[in-house]
């Protein structure tokens, strides 16, 4: 999964179209799809291009589009723990995208690259120094379907109190288009198809 953080608007300010927000961020071709989702106080947007939805659109009657930080900011969410801070690891190829949540809020979505667990650790470690999450305060849930999630694991449970791997329900809860699950990081590009 292309991990790609979705641009975060504020509801309390977000006016359509979406795509003047997007544009200040970056590139988007006229013809790419703009789509939105509902992340708690914020609108998550992001642009596809219309070539990858348009196939799929003409073989399913109504397919939904999601972001893959929505789903996993929605897994996030319901994860009950006892700790304040929540901090979601999700590994694919050489990106950790990850998203923290303090006391139930969404505080930062994002992506880093990594070329070895020792990163995906360093990371994690500068992530909660940086956003002011006390490291016995975070509970941290790991999700990805690279051989590399195991491996950052143990390394993280080594340094970290808190440290699982996220629900089967991460990683096949998405149908494909034969009807069967299939693994989350064999999606098209920054969506799911349901």
């Amino acid at each position: 999964v292309n991990f790609t953080p979705p641009l975060l608007v504020p509801k309390a300010i977000y006016q359509p179209p979406a795509a003047q927000y997007l544009r200040l961020q970056s590139e988007i071709a006229d013809n790419d799809e703009i789509f939105q989702d509902d992340l708690g106080e914020y609108v998550a947007l992001y642009a596809i291009p219309l070539a990858k939805t348009l196939p799929i659109k003409t073989m399913l009657p109504a397919p939904t589009f999601q972001h893959t930080a929505t789903r996993l900011y929605h897994y996030l969410a319901q994860y009950s723990t006892e700790q304040p801070n929540k901090l979601l690891l999700h590994i694919s190829g050489n990106k950790m995208g990850f998203i923290l949540t303090k006391n139930d809020k969404l505080f930062i979505i994002n992506e880093l690259p990594f070329t070895c667990p020792e990163d995906v650790l360093y990371h994690t470690l500068n992530i909660l120094l940086q956003q002011e999450a006390r490291r016995e305060e975070s509970a941290i849930l790991l999700s990805g379907a690279s051989g590399d999630v195991q491996k950052c694991g143990k390394l993280l449970a080594r340094y970290l109190k808190h440290v699982k791997m996220a629900g089967a329900e991460l990683t096949h809860s998405v149908i494909n288009l034969k009807s069967q699950p299939t693994e989350l990081h064999t999606c098209l590009q920054l969506i799911e198809i349901q």
